[in-house]
Formats: C-alpha cells, sequence, structure tokens
C-alpha cells in the first residue's frame, strides 16, 4: 500500500506537476485531502494546513519576521 501526501501551494502552481512516486510514498496535487496520508504545503499557508489532522509540513522560504508567519 502506498503513502499518499497531497502538495498544496499557488505561489508554485503545483497543480501543473505530474504525480511523483518515490519509493513507496506518491506525493500528489490532485489527491484529495481527505484520502491523504499527509500534507505538504509549499510558501503560502493554507486553510488545508490549518485544518488538517494528519501530520504535515509547511515550507517557506521567507525569513521568521514575514508577514505569512503573522497574517494567519
Amino acid at each position: 500500500m502506498k503513502f499518499k501526501c497531497r502538495i498544496v501551494s499557488k505561489q508554485f502552481r503545483v497543480l501543473e506537476w505530474p504525480d511523483i512516486p518515490i519509493d513507496n510514498v506518491l506525493y500528489s496535487p490532485r489527491l484529495p485531502l481527505e484520502k491523504a496520508d499527509a500534507l505538504i504545503v509549499l510558501y503560502d499557508p493554507s486553510e488545508e494546513l490549518l485544518n488538517f489532522k494528519g501530520p504535515k509540513l509547511w515550507f517557506t522560504l521567507e525569513p521568521s519576521w514575514h508577514q505569512h508567519f503573522h497574517r494567519h
């Protein structure tokens, strides 16, 4: 059984990316959140990041004083 990880990012236009299978993990921007085992959010925080109950990772390139850290 594959581990399924949803990728989210408007900034990096991940919906244009292909699905990325690596070993036993499928990374996909088209995977519905309710079917995901994990969530990766790139750059812009999202409601999905705040609401997802499973393992999640938020990656940003901005320093901690940037507005991304204070507007959500």
